[in-house]
């Protein structure tokens, strides 16, 4: 009944004619940057429970909802090159920072935020602490001391 709670919460802060689509993630691992890849602008992502590798957002307006918050685990996730009217919403996951290797794409941070022109959220995370960044509008997640 909780997980119904908060997903139903979720689509009730988005307007109706926010998304396109409903597209449900499963499996873990690299699924979720399948989808990302695959959604049109303004498509909501419903991922169930699972550890997800890293993943990011280019320049399109998502909602990426967890239905189990804080038992669907990402890596780290990149959100940059949005333009006004797309809007992103990252709801309900915990991130964690993955190791360090030099040919990692993103870098050790949970959250990364940049040329973002419209408004981001970030709702219900777990495993973050936000810190400024040297970018114009956003802010860099890193992982909490343990």
């Amino acid at each position: 009944m909780r997980r119904f709670a908060h997903v139903f919460a979720a689509c009730l802060t988005m307007p109706a004619f926010a998304f396109q689509a409903v597209h449900v993630v499963q499996g873990g691992g690299s699924a979720l940057q399948i989808a990302i890849d695959s959604a049109v602008d303004g498509d909501k992502l419903l991922v169930r429970a699972g550890a997800y590798t890293s993943c990011s957002i280019t320049g399109k307006g998502l909602s990426i909802v967890s239905d189990a918050p804080g038992s669907t685990i990402v890596e780290s996730v990149r959100i940059t090159g949005t333009a006004i009217g797309q809007r992103v919403i990252v709801s309900g996951l915990h991130v964690r920072t993955p190791a360090l290797t030099t040919s990692s794409p993103i870098e050790p941070s949970c959250i990364l935020l940049t040329n973002c022109a419209d408004s981001v959220r970030l709702e219900v995370m777990t495993n973050l602490i936000l810190t400024p960044h040297s970018t114009r509008r956003g802010a860099r997640a890193e992982n909490e001391p343990r």
